[in-house]
């Protein structure tokens, strides 16, 4: 995931899926191990951040209206980690406000998130809820009207699995490298040197 999100030929493919739209790209990486990491408030928290901080003043008037752009990302930047000064009913309001593709003060913008490490997830009550990550993220992008892209990765579990038509399976796509491993040079010394030879299943 975090190859495809700095790789150059992304960025060109976006910036044409996108058109005369202004392109604002976040990245969230989900982690089991970090309570601030693993929770959807933690994901929507990160993504207004990075998109706030990438965006003119009246992006932020128009999801936070209440605040002024440094007063929501300030408070947005205090609240990842380890403060907790946003109510979750701000968070969800502001998402809400950035999915709704027909608002005019968000028309110009096309919006792209990386979110790596979907089974990491953990819902807010501490056990896993899988089916309503997807639900969110799946509401984010049918809500926009084609405004919000979205690219996630994670384990094949059954609760991740969507139409053949948006899945790659990196596995097929490395196997080939995978199976000549065994053929390379160095890997191939390394064997012949009494650790056995490779045998892929």
């Amino acid at each position: 995931m975090n190859y495809l999100f700095k790789h150059n030929k992304t960025r060109s493919y976006l910036a044409t899926w996108a058109g005369g739209a202004k392109l604002l790209i976040a990245q969230y990486f989900f982690w089991r191990a970090d309570s601030a990491q693993n929770r959807l408030k933690g994901l929507k928290i990160r993504l207004l951040y990075i998109l706030l901080d990438k965006a003119p003043p009246h992006f932020a008037e128009t999801l936070f209206p209440s605040h002024v752009r440094s007063e929501a990302t300030a408070t947005l930047q205090k609240d990842w980690r380890p403060e907790r000064s946003l109510e979750d009913e701000h968070v969800s309001a502001a998402f809400g406000n950035l999915s709704d593709g027909h608002r005019n003060a968000l028309a110009a913008y096309k919006l792209c998130f990386f979110i790596d490490g979907l089974d990491e997830f953990y819902d807010e009550s501490g056990h896993e809820d899988y089916t309503d990550l997807v639900t969110t993220l799946q509401e984010w992008a049918h809500r926009s009207t084609g405004q919000i892209k979205i690219c996630a990765s994670s384990r094949e579990l059954p609760e991740f699995t969507f139409s053949a038509c948006q899945t790659v399976h990196l596995q097929d796509l490395t196997r080939p490298d995978i199976d000549s491993l065994p053929h390379h040079g160095g890997f191939a010394k390394w064997f012949r040197q009494g650790l056995g030879t490779a045998q892929i299943e």
